[in-house]
């Protein structure tokens, strides 16, 4: 479920911007729609970098397995950042200008995509951020940058009220595990473990 998740507004995006008849559209032709991604695939974020571009991966195949949209099969064009601003800045150029991409997702640092924010804004190209929170990569808004999460501002207070909710419901004292922090647990792991969960020859960690 939570590998879907992270394409799963990315492929809401395209089905609504991408109707049955489409006129010069950039990344999209009479039999596909070119959807860019790109996230730290080297380097040690790469932990996060993977479950991202592995959980598009299996939601467009399984799309493009179901007729693709509007019967366009969705192609799939991914780029490593390494998590550094320079390569960030670089691979998005490519996917916009050289790829001609008609939307993008991704990202898992904050840092390398607040350096490309300028080019993915000036590109218009729809941009949906995955993973990052930095502020500044969402606002001030523009009108082609979207995100699935809340900015960095938030995540104190969010973080404060989860901790302070465990002592809330009690037990602590009774020396009971914590049932929503072990769920949360466990979700990270499934996250770190997907990592490696990319069977027929989809993108994979070198490891």
């Amino acid at each position: 479920m939570l590998r879907r998740g992270f394409a799963h507004f990315a492929l809401v995006a395209v089905m609504a911007a991408a109707p049955a008849q489409v006129l010069a559209e950039t990344g999209v032709t009479e039999t596909t729609i070119a959807i860019g991604a790109f996230g730290p695939l080297t380097g040690p974020v790469s932990l996060y970098g993977y479950p991202v571009i592995n959980g598009a991966v299996a939601v467009f195949e399984e799309m493009n397995d179901k007729g693709g949209v509007h019967g366009r099969k969705i192609r799939m064009v991914y780029e490593d950042d390494g998590c550094d601003a320079a390569k960030a800045r670089a691979a998005v150029k490519k996917l916009v200008f050289r790829e001609n991409v008609f939307a993008i997702h991704g990202g898992s640092c904050s840092g390398a995509i607040a350096a490309a924010r300028d080019v993915i804004a000036e590109a218009e190209a729809p941009y949906m951020v995955l993973t990052a929170v930095l502020d500044s990569i969402t606002a001030p808004v523009v009108k082609n940058i979207f995100t699935t999460t809340q900015p960095a501002s938030a995540d104190g207070r969010t973080m404060a009220a989860f901790a302070a909710s465990f002592t809330k419901s009690g037990p602590a004292k009774s020396g009971k595990p914590w049932p929503r922090l072990i769920a949360w647990c466990s979700i990270e792991s499934r996250v770190i473990s997907m990592k490696t969960e990319a069977p027929n020859g989809r993108i994979r960690s070198a490891a």
